[in-house]
């Protein structure tokens, strides 16, 4: 149980590298850019996907209490996740004008606080897809009163049907179309994954099935970035299923022996759950720093470079965030017996993630 699965940890790196990839074309939307940023949409589709895979996974075949569970993961997602929310709401009362939208009120704020779904998204507004994980994680939680071959039926009803129930009622609340997108069925992907993944039967998967689950996945992304119309069904049909099949390629690669050897994507792997909730800081600093400069009046080169240099300083501040601020505040946490121990394939850094 202890042991890395590498092919999540390089995918959880992989999809936060997407986020902030796709984000540079929000935040330096005024920066012209030769590649296209769309396909980054999907990371989050790839978190949820993940999210629901290590879950899965790391507790059949060994007992777990629903209390224990959603303790420790309210405690690897919501410190690092405060932190960042607090200092986003006194940058917001500093500096307004930075922000591309949002506001600040008491309501607002304790709600983002807490990622309870609401009228608007968190004031860290990256925090959307947390919300999500956290209702996530406690359906899970549910399904661990059962014993283990029926964990994974219980999440199929409890998920499909209150997708169905949003589907068939179509409400207009924003709080009641959260709790029942048809993002939950990303998690639900990602969990029967999950689940296979522990049987010997997966082992005998061939290199050639990867292959075309590779293939498959990249495609159905590729063609969701054409054909994408809007967040519900659409998404999850061509991105969801996309990032599932890209999962299970990794997953039968590893498997196989045949995957490859990255030290930067598994150091990415560790370090994505800060990567994700930092990067918004560093590309807003980036259109602010470049309005003054007046960047956008130069070249299409000027353009690239600044674009580059803003992934660049994103990737290294979220890397010097996981190792100066989130790695000793778990260990922290640890060490005073607030958190359960943890390895990397254990409690991913959000996975959560996330655009």
């Amino acid at each position: 149980m202890g042991k890395t699965i590498i092919s999540v940890q390089y995918l959880r790196g992989i999809a936060a590298l997407m986020v902030v990839y796709f984000h540079t074309k929000v935040y330096l939307a005024g920066y012209a850019w030769g590649v296209p940023r769309n396909f980054g949409y999907s990371g989050v589709d790839l978190f949820f996907c993940i999210s629901g895979f290590i879950m899965m996974h790391t507790t059949l075949g060994r007992p777990v209490q629903p209390a224990s569970f959603l303790r420790n993961r309210l405690l690897r997602v919501y410190p690092l996740y405060w932190l960042l929310t607090l200092s986003s709401l006194a940058l917001y009362v500093i500096a307004p004008s930075a922000f591309i939208d949002g506001s600040a009120s008491l309501g607002h704020a304790i709600l983002s606080l807490l990622l309870i779904a609401h009228f608007d998204a968190p004031v860290l507004r990256i925090g959307w897809t947390l919300v999500y994980e956290i209702f996530f994680y406690a359906h899970f939680a549910l399904t661990l009163w059962a014993t283990p071959h029926r964990r994974l039926p219980l999440l199929c009803a409890l998920i499909i049907g209150l997708v169905a129930l949003g589907a068939l009622c179509a409400p207009e609340s924003p709080v009641l179309q959260t709790y029942t997108h048809p993002f939950l069925l990303e998690f639900l992907a990602g969990a029967a994954i999950g689940a296979a993944f522990r049987s010997e039967r997966f082992t005998q998967l061939p290199s050639g099935l990867a292959i075309l689950c590779l293939l498959a996945g990249v495609g159905l992304i590729a063609l969701g970035m054409e054909r994408r119309g809007g967040d519900g069904f659409s998404r999850v049909l061509w991105f969801g299923s996309g990032a599932a099949l890209i999962l299970l390629a990794g997953l039968v690669f590893e498997r196989r022996g045949r995957l490859f050897a990255s030290r930067w994507l598994h150091d990415m792997g560790d370090a994505s759950y800060s990567l994700y909730l930092t990067h918004p800081f560093v590309l807003t600093g980036f259109r602010q720093i470049g309005r003054r400069l007046g960047v956008a009046d130069g070249t299409a080169l000027v353009h690239g470079l600044w674009v580059l240099a803003a992934i660049s300083t994103a990737i290294v501040t979220g890397w010097l965030t996981y190792r100066l601020v989130e790695q000793p505040l778990q260990r922290a946490l640890r060490e005073r017996g607030w958190n359960g121990r943890e390895t990397v394939d254990r409690l991913p850094a959000n996975a959560a993630a996330q655009t």
